[in-house]
């Protein structure tokens, strides 16, 4: 008996000194599908961008992944104060850079912008963005655009409101309280198809470029140290086209949408 209380004390002891435990990694994120869905109980259910992160993490030892959904503004704040330990899925500006180190690009996407085909039968043609300072646009709360388009609305040169989410801005665009709202490509299609707005709000065939999707960990977080190891995996799944085929099944609804939508018109 006590050989074996002897054995168990050294094992403790080691366990102990070795320092082992499982990291858990809070993560803030607000809905954003199809990239990250939320069920009616604020439970993050899953997503593209959602399993893609999984799949880093799961290669990371001693983790625990834990995905906490706040609004928007929220998590920017939480992370700010070291509350959570990262964000999800962002993209990159200087402000934000002041309190989160980022990953390298986990995915990109289209900036689009959507209007209803009754305000604008022809379209929203424009070359520069001095063609889209008359439009009056509906922007999510601390949503960041494309660096043109911040930089136009920070300087006061964009007339824009702000809303709580992009389901409000595109009623508002559907009911012509506003002309234009700026949504990447994939969320768009998702939430017109979703709210019955298919075939009545469409987006200009001009995009207002590419934006790159990051995961940020907060400065003051101990799970910063993980952004070297989560770079190194972002560019093994890209090598094996891991992110490459989770996005295909987004692009086939997208074109299945687009079909649908361009039916309807």
């Amino acid at each position: 008996m006590t050989k074996k209380i002897f054995v168990l004390s050294v094992l403790f002891f080691v366990f102990i000194n070795t320092g082992y435990c499982i990291m858990t990694v809070n993560l803030a994120t607000d809905p954003f599908p199809p990239y990250i869905n939320v069920d009616e109980n604020k439970i993050c259910t899953g997503g593209i961008y959602v399993e893609i992160v999984k799949k880093i993490f799961s290669q990371i030892k001693d983790t625990e992944l834990v995905l906490k959904t706040l609004p928007w503004p929220r998590c920017l704040k939480a992370a700010e104060y070291g509350d959570v330990d990262g964000i999800l899925m962002l993209f990159k500006t200087p402000k934000r850079q002041k309190f989160l180190h980022y990953s390298e690009p986990i995915l990109k996407e289209e900036m689009l912008l959507w209007f209803s085909i009754a305000k604008y039968p022809k379209g929203i043609p424009w070359n520069s963005m001095s063609n889209l300072i008359k439009y009056h646009y509906v922007i999510k709360q601390d949503y960041s655009i494309t660096p043109e388009f911040d930089a136009a609305y920070k300087n006061k040169a964009l007339n824009v409101t702000i809303v709580r989410n992009h389901k409000i801005a595109l009623k508002m665009v559907f009911n012509d309280r506003v002309d234009l709202v700026p949504i990447n490509k994939g969320q768009g299609y998702n939430l017109v198809a979703n709210n019955d707005y298919s075939g009545k709000i469409i987006p200009a065939s001009k995009p207002l470029g590419s934006v790159s999707y990051y995961l940020a960990m907060s400065k003051k977080s101990s799970a910063l140290k993980l952004i070297p190891k989560i770079n190194e995996i972002v560019a093994q799944l890209n090598k094996d086209g891991f992110i490459e085929n989770a996005l295909k099944g987004k692009t086939l609804k997208e074109k299945v949408l687009k079909e649908n939508t361009v039916k309807k018109k």
